[in-house]
């Protein structure tokens, strides 16, 4: 009996078993509306996915939280050896061909995990928020520009284009959500 359990821990996650790490998982979910319009979704989706894949670690994700690991046991006190203490115990990957960003963190601590696991993906996701509104707000004074300039056929090519950034500003909320919050490893 105690074989099988031995052999189903290490069958359920190698590495964590045999590095004595424990891993804390989450997931976040983009909502198809976000690609549905473009004429190539699939390829579409594959390059938001890889890039957002890469999001999750930047800096600008991480300097979200890293003040808060200040009190965590052996964190590092330099926030550059910080991030790449994250970056070295984080694992993101997109589940199949889905829409789905999943994000695993691996610690000797279950609890150091677990609060990197949650500090990482809400981080993410403000961070996310933040850089579509951004974005939006600045495509939206450029449009504003050149539409002060424009008639005819390309006034209503402005407008139209004006009313989908608005859309999108006031969608940005739909557009991702956390889909399983951080394991207990």
């Amino acid at each position: 009996m105690h074989h099988l359990l031995l052999a189903a821990l290490l069958s359920a996650s190698p590495d964590a078993a045999m590095k004595g790490r424990f891993v804390s998982k989450g997931s976040v979910v983009f909502d198809a509306a976000t690609i549905s319009l473009e004429q190539e979704p699939a390829e579409v989706a594959d390059i938001l996915m890889a890039t957002e894949a890469g999001v999750v670690l930047s800096d600008n994700v991480l300097f979200v939280f890293e003040k808060a690991l200040d009190s965590v046991a052996g964190m590092p006190k330099e926030p550059n050896k910080r991030y790449a203490l994250i970056r070295q115990a984080t694992t993101v990957k997109r589940r199949g061909s889905s829409l789905i960003l999943d994000i695993e963190v691996s610690f000797d601590d279950p609890q150091v995990s677990k609060f990197v696991c949650g500090k990482l993906l809400t981080s993410y996701i403000e961070e996310r928020l933040e850089r579509r509104a951004v974005t939006s707000e600045r495509r939206l004074r450029l449009i504003d520009e050149e539409l002060k300039k424009a008639k005819g056929p390309r006034a209503d090519q402005l407008k139209d284009e004006r009313a989908r950034e608005e859309r999108k500003l006031r969608d940005r909320f739909n557009e991702l959500r956390l889909l399983e919050a951080c394991t207990e490893p």
